[in-house]
């Protein structure tokens, strides 16, 4: 079942500790996870990776030298009967080929954000331009398609799945070897204690 406490703050601080837990144990101790409360809307709270504030924060990869990953949620906590179910609202999740800029492209973005996207698939990815600022486009048909600008659809994308993506295909050099049961871990603790799902997808 989702997260439920006795208050928001109690939703949110359950699950901003198992997030830092997961990135200290395979991505870095020393990153952080910043939390906050908007003023006036203490059923909704924002976490990022590293400090709120900062476009990226910076991982080493076997391959590449260097990745850059931006990782937040929108979160709410939703009153059921005496207790708060925590939900996600939104989610982005970015990598970058360099330090980013204000108008840097990543090179892959995943995001869910109901009601921004009009009818178009609510998880979805975009493959992006990078710092080269050039769309990777694929013919189709008589003309092509922008990979920036479809909507790849997805199904939910855990944090899992993008630290997983991020050793497995990009190099980022994890913490442990054991990374990956770790991870596994972490997803059987995400669909049978934080989500309506009792199991892995198989």
């Amino acid at each position: 079942m989702p997260i439920r406490e006795g208050s928001p703050k109690a939703c949110f601080d359950r699950f901003v500790n198992h997030v830092q837990d997961l990135v200290a144990r395979i991505l870095d101790p020393t990153l952080f996870v910043s939390h906050k409360i908007p003023r006036g809307a203490g059923l909704h709270c924002d976490i990022q990776l590293g400090a709120f504030g900062d476009r990226a924060v910076k991982l080493k990869s076997n391959t590449h030298g260097k990745v850059y990953l931006y990782m937040a949620q929108d979160l709410v906590a939703v009153q059921i009967g005496s207790q708060y179910e925590l939900r996600t609202r939104k989610y982005w999740y970015k990598i970058y080929e360099r330090e980013p800029e204000l108008e840097s492209e990543p090179l892959f973005r995943w995001e869910y954000a109901p009601g921004e996207c009009g009818s178009h698939c609510r998880h979805h990815f975009h493959v992006g331009k990078g710092a080269a600022q050039k769309s990777v486009c694929l013919p189709l048909g008589s003309s092509e398609v922008d990979l920036n600008k479809i909507h790849i659809p997805t199904r939910y994308v855990l944090i899992e799945d993008i630290m997983r993506f991020l050793i497995a295909d990009l190099g980022v050099v994890p913490v442990t070897d054991t990374w990956e049961p770790l991870l596994v871990e972490s997803e059987q603790v995400f669909y049978n204690k934080y989500s309506s799902k009792t199991s892995l997808p198989p």
